[in-house]
C-alpha cells in the first residue's frame, strides 16, 4: 500500500511528505482550483504517480481536498525503454 498507516483524522503531512504535494494541497485549499502534478517517489522503490487534487466542502468539517493518486510507473518505464530503443537504432 502507498500510505498504509493513514487514519481519517491524521494530518496529511504525516504521510505525504513531498513539498510539491503539500504546496498543491495549500493551493487547492486557498484558491478552490483543481491541481494536477506528477510525483516521483524513490522510497522504498522507484515509483511515479499522477496526482489530482480537487476541493471539497463538507458541512461538518468545512474545506477539504480529495487526492487521487494513480501509479504510472509502468507507463514511465515503457517510455524510457522506447526512447532507449530509438536511441540505439538511430544512425
Amino acid at each position: 500500500a502507498l500510505i498504509p498507516f493513514t487514519r481519517v483524522d491524521d494530518p496529511v503531512t504525516l504521510t505525504l511528505r513531498s513539498p510539491d504535494i503539500l504546496r498543491c494541497i495549500d493551493h487547492v485549499l486557498s484558491t478552490g482550483e483543481m491541481q494536477r502534478i506528477e510525483w516521483h517517489d524513490t522510497v522504498p522503490i522507484d515509483r511515479y504517480f499522477d496526482i489530482r487534487m480537487t476541493p471539497l466542502t463538507l458541512d461538518k468539517i468545512g474545506k477539504a481536498v480529495v487526492i487521487i493518486l494513480r501509479e504510472i510507473t509502468d507507463i514511465r518505464n515503457a517510455e524510457r525503454m522506447r526512447a532507449d530503443f530509438i536511441a540505439k537504432k538511430a544512425p
